[in-house]
C-alpha cells in the first residue's frame, strides 16, 4: 500500500475537523446526560425534633446509676420510635388530607431515629415530599412517641420533647446532581468523540 504524503494545510484541516467532532460529542453527552438528570431529578425534605426520656432523681448518691440506666436504653427507645407501633400512631395523628397523600407503610418508611454517644438526646427525623409534610410528621412522631413509649416499656423515665420542628429548619436535598451528570456525559462524549475521530481518519487511511 502506497503512503499518502500529507501537507500542513491537509494536517490542519484533520485536525480542526476532529476537533470539531470531539467538541460536538461532548457537548451532545453533557447535553443529553443533563436533560436526563433533569428529568430524574426529585427533591426530599427532612425535618428533625429531638427529645429526651430520662427519670428524675431526687436522691444524689444515685444519679450516675440513674443516667447510666437511661442511657444504655436510648438505643432501645430509638427502636421502639422508628417501630410500627410508633408510627401507626403517628399516622393516626397527622391531618386528615394527608392520609391521602401518605400511607401508613410510607410514613413508616419517613421516620427514623438517632442517638447520640454519652448523650440521652434522641434525634427524631421525617422525610417528606415537601417541608411541610415533613414538619407534621415528625411532630406527630414526637407526640406518638410521648403517648406510646410508656405503654411498650414500663418503668420508662419520662418523654420530654423539644420545640416543634418548624419549615424553616427543614433540610432539602435534591438528586441527582445535574452538574455531576453534565460532567459525566461530557466525558463519555468526549471519548466517544475521540473514538469515533479515530475511527473516521483509519479507515480513510484504509481505502
Amino acid at each position: 500500500m502506497k503512503s499518502k504524503n500529507y501537507s500542513m494545510q491537509d494536517l490542519s484541516k484533520i485536525i480542526v475537523k476532529n476537533l470539531l467532532v470531539i467538541i460536538i460529542f461532548t457537548i451532545l453527552g453533557g447535553g443529553t446526560f443533563g436533560l436526563l438528570a433533569k428529568h430524574k431529578r426529585s427533591t426530599t425534605y427532612t425535618a428533625e425534633r429531638s427529645i429526651v426520656i430520662s427519670h428524675n432523681f431526687s436522691n444524689s448518691n444515685k444519679k450516675n446509676d440513674v443516667v447510666n440506666a437511661d442511657l444504655s436504653m436510648t438505643s432501645t427507645y430509638s427502636d421502639m420510635i422508628s417501630g410500627r407501633e410508633i408510627t401507626n400512631k403517628a399516622y393516626e395523628l397527622l391531618p386528615k388530607k394527608m392520609h391521602k397523600k401518605y400511607t401508613e407503610n410510607q410514613v413508616a418508611a419517613a421516620v427514623s431515629a438517632d442517638t447520640h454517644p454519652e448523650s440521652l438526646v434522641i434525634s427524631i427525623k421525617a422525610h417528606g415530599d415537601s417541608a411541610k409534610d415533613a414538619v407534621a410528621i415528625v411532630n406527630a412522631t414526637a407526640s406518638a412517641t410521648k403517648v406510646e413509649i410508656p405503654k411498650m416499656q414500663p418503668g420508662a423515665g419520662n418523654v420530654h420533647i423539644y420545640p416543634k420542628a418548624t419549615e424553616n429548619s427543614v433540610v432539602s436535598k435534591t438528586t441527582p446532581s445535574t452538574k455531576k451528570y453534565v460532567v459525566i456525559g461530557s466525558a463519555l462524549g468526549l471519548l466517544f468523540g475521540m473514538i469515533v475521530a479515530f475511527a473516521v481518519d483509519t479507515w480513510k487511511k484504509l481505502i
